[in-house]
Parts: C-alpha cells; structure tokens; sequence
C-alpha cells in the first residue's frame, strides 16, 4: 500500500476498515477515472467507473499475504504473489478460496480457530483438491478466475 501524502478531499464512496474494538486501521481512496475497458468480446468502452485509486492500512494492522484467503485468484494475480511475496504453493479449497503454505503458522489474529470435522471429511477434501488438480493441469488457464494452483 502506498502511504497517503496528501488529503483526501474527492473521495466519492469513502471505505474505512475498523478493527473489532471500533478502531479505524485502513481507509480506501476511491474515486470515478475516465478507462477504456475491454468486455469478454474485446469491444473497447469508454467509460468512469468507481475505483479503487489507492488504499493505506496502518501499520500495527498490516498483515502477510500468506495469511490471507484469497477468493479464485486470476493468474495474473497469482503472478503478482509470486514475484512479489514468494506464494506459489497453494492449497485450493471446497469454496474455490486458495490459502498457502504457511497459512496456518504464525497467525496474528485471535479469532482463528480450527475445526477437526473427521477423517471422511478430510478424505473428501483431498480427493476434490487432486481432482481439481487433474482438471486445471487438462485445461487451459483462463484470462480470470482460475486458480492459481498448477
């Protein structure tokens, strides 16, 4: 995240995160930008959605990308993990979320907990990872929304 030098003054639909006691430890700087966007058929549009322009979270909330669950990240994104923070190894999940190794060390929020459900669950759960694995490695990734697991 970039620090925020300067005021901000033109947000349209301010987002600012607060921590459980009521705290605010981030904020999102949106705002309306004139973008030509490309839709799935390749046809150009001009147009000025709301965007996300910049985000700033304090520094006693930051967290590590290895803690986070991210929700079908594109390759690209995956990409950008990868050279960035080194996340290559990911476990997909049931609900199409990836977590990394590492996920699970060292979190720092206290709210996680973990839930032994059985040995039939978890042999559930590893027969859909390797057949989503067996899939993804047949087909070809998609520009967005595949997961990042190869």
């Amino acid at each position: 995240a970039q620090a925020l030098p300067n005021a901000i003054n033109q947000l349209q639909a301010p987002a600012i995160f607060r921590s459980s006691t009521g705290a605010v430890v981030g904020i999102l700087k949106m705002g309306r930008k004139k973008l030509f966007v490309y839709d799935m058929l390749g046809k150009q549009h001009e147009m000025e959605p709301l965007c996300v322009l910049d985000f700033y979270v304090h520094d006693r909330n930051r967290w590590k990308p290895v803690h986070l669950a991210i929700d079908r990240p594109s390759p690209k994104f995956a990409g950008f993990l990868k050279k960035h923070y080194g996340l290559k190894d990911c476990i997909p999940q049931m609900n199409n979320f990836v977590v990394f190794h590492g996920f699970f060390r060292d979190r720092p929020e206290s709210g996680a907990q973990s839930v032994r459900v059985g040995a039939a669950a978890d042999w559930a759960v590893r027969r859909r990872i390797r057949s989503r694995r067996q899939k993804d490695l047949h087909q070809q990734p998609l520009a967005t929304g595949s997961l990042c697991c190869r």
